[in-house]
């Protein structure tokens, strides 16, 4: 309760970037941003009864993270494919999606 309060206004940047941990390609990275966002989810239903004080700043960022993370995706893909010297092939966001 107190770090909801704390955070304020600024709680929709902390679960943009707990989100972007949370989709990390290294496995510490991404573990500790999920257990930071179950610890965040687990404390406010305790505090709270329900998760109403998070659930729109998580939800709006969402798909903003989403596409954020396929797009680097796609963009690690080419770089990887031209330094192994072959010609890269444009992914589509399904395939960027696919790969991850």
């Amino acid at each position: 309760k107190v770090f909801l309060t704390a955070v304020g206004e600024t709680l929709q940047h902390w679960m943009r970037v707990t989100l972007e941990h949370c989709g990390a390609r290294r496995a510490d990275v991404r573990v500790e941003g999920s257990e930071f966002l179950n610890l965040i989810l687990r404390l406010t239903w305790e505090a709270y009864g329900s998760f109403f004080r998070i659930r729109l700043p998580l939800l709006a960022v969402q798909i903003e993270v989403m596409e954020r993370i396929v797009a680097m995706s796609a963009t690690k893909y080419i770089i990887e494919q031209r330094r192994l010297g072959l010609d890269p092939v444009i992914m589509s966001n399904e395939s960027a999606e696919a790969t991850l």
